[in-house]
């Protein structure tokens, strides 16, 4: 051909790379080319499963040449256009093929890219690396060969560079690819491009423009119990820039601060990029309960510390909580009432001078579940004194019962306390004495047959330093009326009247000063004055006189 090119056509057994293979039998005709040094540039076989020969050849001058070979066959092959199928014996043949050529196409993923096309990577974090694989077709019918290694060339080639070098050579309708990594390092739009080697005849070099932005990164995290906007995920920005960044709760969540490359509780924040920057946005539940913190126990009189917080879900303390609720405190209790709610806690003191567990719960609480509760037990406190209590008054000849209690200062009995002491009574009564003291309470029975009123007191004869001082009386009132008594009146001179006194006594002599029934008096002899006694509060009188 005009390019110095050598076509020859003959028959053979199979070899060489051809275009259409080689169909069997003896030979098959063939066609080959060759370039004006020699070498073979392709090969390709002709005919059927019988032997076929080829004897002539022939090319035009179109480019690519059309290449025309006549011989003869042993079979029908191909798509004859004239003669239909084999008649039989040998048959003439005359075939036309395309000079077969290698066409080569670059693609990344469905997208071709001409010669002299580009491919943006476009904006990429500073300091990572982003590979793409690009395919290298042949489309031709005979084999692309890539004739040396790709080149990166171009203001910022330091940028880019091969990863992976595509397979030579490619047959027809093949693909190869190769692997371009970019890898900017500094700021702003980077470029370099690439040329390809190879043995397409109007496509050599095969070159690609290539393009791409380095940028800094910011990376926004949203924490659990909200979102952020923009949405929380990585994005890329130039050098200076500013980017606003909103936190927004989700319900039953308050924003509490930025950690990261932004702090503070500021919302929304300003982030300037002058580097890879990373923020989260940080969420904490809201308070939903209060809750009364188990309290020490105290002594009776001595004030204890009640704690109340304001909870999250998950009992953590919701430290921007500052809305107040009030304590309530059951018996005798003191110092209930608003707690002051300051980062989630507050504290009263509560006490109480009686020995007794108080009750503590809460109101109010602006919605919050307030069903928390908790008890404080106040104990007595040591004892300090010795306290009779008032007993019960009673009639003469019937006992009562004297209780002694060890106190503290509060009046509040000491338990623990088990240390004697002495009861002294007055009067007629009976039954004073060591009182035995356990528990901190003591009793004795005292009795008194005499309607008197007895007083109480004590004596530390155990010299337990304890107060003694208390006292307490106890009537003994006279029982009822069982006799009538004639006390001895005075004796007297004849003319002379004398007064008889008569009393209702119960059955130990004291008057039954409740009792007015009358009886009467007899008097013997001569005397004058005998007669009904009238009984008034117990007692009556009559005037005897005689004057004999």
């Amino acid at each position: 051909d005009t390019g110095g090119n050598v076509y020859v056509a003959g028959y053979s057994s199979d070899w060489g790379s051809p275009v259409n293979a080689y169909a069997g039998d003896i030979y098959d005709a063939f066609a080959a080319k060759l370039n004006s040094t020699g070498a073979l540039v392709w090969n390709t076989f002709m005919g059927g499963t019988a032997e076929d020969r080829g004897e002539a050849i022939v090319v035009d001058t179109d480019t690519p040449p059309n290449v025309y070979v006549a011989g003869q066959t042993g079979t029908t092959w191909g798509s004859p256009v004239t003669g239909g199928a084999h008649a039989g014996g040998w048959d003439a043949f005359a075939a036309k093929t395309t000079d077969p050529l290698p066409q080569i196409n670059i693609k990344q993923d469905t997208s071709d890219i001409p010669d002299g096309g580009s491919y943006d990577f476009e904006s990429k974090k500073i300091g990572t690396d982003t590979d793409v694989i690009f395919t290298i077709e042949n489309t031709g019918n005979a084999n692309l060969t890539l004739t040396t290694s790709i080149t990166i060339a171009g203001t910022n080639a330091d940028q880019f560079s091969v990863q992976q070098e595509p397979s030579s050579p490619v047959t027809g309708d093949g693909s190869t690819t190769f692997d371009i990594r970019f890898s900017p390092t500094a700021l702003g739009a980077k470029t370099a491009s690439i040329s390809i080697a190879n043995n397409d005849s109007d496509e050599n070099p095969y070159d690609i423009d290539f393009t791409g932005t380095g940028k800094y990164e910011l990376t926004i995290t949203a924490g659990t119990g909200g979102t952020t906007d923009p949405t929380a995920a990585a994005y890329l920005y130039n050098g200076g820039a500013e980017v606003g960044i909103e936190a927004i709760p989700d319900s039953g969540y308050r924003f509490w601060k930025w950690t990261g490359d932004a702090s503070g509780t500021a919302n929304p924040v300003t982030v300037t990029m002058d580097s890879h920057k990373s923020v989260t946005a940080n969420f904490t539940e809201i308070a939903t309960k209060f809750v009364i913190l188990n309290p020490a126990d105290s002594t009776a009189g001595t004030a204890t510390t009640v704690t109340v917080q304001a909870q999250r879900p998950d009992n953590s303390v919701d430290t921007f909580y500052d809305d107040d609720v009030t304590l309530v405190a059951s018996g005798s209790a003191t110092g209930e009432g608003l707690v002051n709610i300051s980062s989630g806690v507050g504290t009263l003191s509560i006490n109480d001078t009686v020995a007794e567990t108080v009750n503590l719960s809460l109101s109010g609480g602006d919605g919050l579940d307030i069903s928390s509760t908790q008890n404080v037990l106040f104990s007595p406190g040591t004892a300090t004194q010795f306290v009779i209590l008032n007993p019960a008054d009673s009639t003469a000849g019937t006992a009562t019962t004297v209780t002694v209690q060890a106190q503290d200062a509060n009046n509040n009995v000491d338990t623990a306390y088990n240390t004697d002491v002495t009861l002294v009574a007055s009067g007629s009564a009976t039954g004073e004495g060591l009182v035995t003291i356990t528990s901190g309470v003591g009793t004795l029975d005292i009795n008194d047959t005499v309607a008197e009123t007895v007083n109480l007191s004590l004596s530390d004869t155990e010299s337990t330093g304890l107060t003694f001082s208390s006292t307490q009386d106890v009537v003994f009132s006279p029982a009822g009326a069982s006799k009538f008594v004639i006390l001895n009146p005075a004796d007297s001179t004849a003319g002379t009247a004398t007064t008889v006194t008569v009393q209702a006594q119960d059955a130990n002599n004291n008057v039954d000063t409740a009792y007015n029934n009358d009886v009467t008096l007899v008097a013997d002899g001569s005397a004058t004055g005998a007669g009904l006694v009238n009984i008034s509060s117990g007692v009556g009188t009559l005037a005897i006189n005689d004057t004999v």
